[in-house]
């Protein structure tokens, strides 16, 4: 008669340590990118945002406070609508140019 024992794995050896690593693999190769897409894209938007509602200054970079009256002032100033119209008209034209010659590749 052949004794046999059985030895328990504790909860920290390597099989529950990988399978918890396997299972969030994903975020670990991830989180580069994510980091690099919130530094350059996401804040820097944000910062363009809280700006554009920061009070002009010939003083200093900003007044301090916050208003909308510069989006009011570029929506109604007929300079910055003949701008927005003719960057709104130059997308178009892009898009267009850009459809009719990469349809018949695509």
């Amino acid at each position: 008669m052949t004794a046999r024992t059985e030895f328990a794995v504790a909860p920290h050896e390597h099989g529950v340590v990988s399978s918890w690593l396997r299972a969030r693999s994903r975020y670990f190769l991830i989180a580069p990118t994510l980091v690099l897409l919130v530094g350059f894209l996401l804040i820097p938007y944000v910062n363009m945002l809280v700006m554009s509602f920061r009070n002009p200054s010939t003083r200093a970079i900003f007044a301090p406070g916050f208003t909308a009256n510069n989006y009011l002032s570029a929506l109604t100033d007929s300079f910055y609508l003949k701008v927005l119209w003719d960057t709104m008209v130059f997308g178009v034209f892009t898009t267009a140019v850009c459809l009719v010659i990469g349809f018949p590749v695509a």
